[in-house]
């Protein structure tokens, strides 16, 4: 059973008044925060109706959700700097990162 709280069960402050970035599938919270020079990534999964933060990660691209039957993909691209010229890699592939949902 589920009781009445007073404060909320998870806060957190990203430094940004509005996310870049906001997806809730089923059980799954993503969220992307603009936070200057990169970008923060959160992912929350709830278990029972409570909230845990399940990544914590950060990159200078957009991310990208993928809903499934039983899971979520999140798929977050590195952070690439140039090299001593000022030359810029070949952009490898995002990392993915997968999460059940609660059903």
């Amino acid at each position: 059973m589920r009781t009445r709280r007073s404060s909320p069960s998870l806060v957190f402050k990203t430094g940004d008044p509005w996310p870049r970035y906001l997806s809730h599938i089923g059980s799954v919270l993503v969220l992307q925060s603009s936070s200057g020079t990169k970008d923060d990534v959160f992912v929350i999964a709830f278990k029972s109706g409570k909230p845990a933060v399940v990544l914590q990660t950060v990159t200078k691209g957009l991310i990208q959700v993928t809903q499934f039957a039983d899971h979520v993909v999140v798929a977050v691209p590195p952070s690439i700097l140039p090299d001593a010229k000022g030359v810029f890699p070949p952009e490898p592939p995002p990392k993915k990162y997968s999460f059940p949902l609660d059903n």
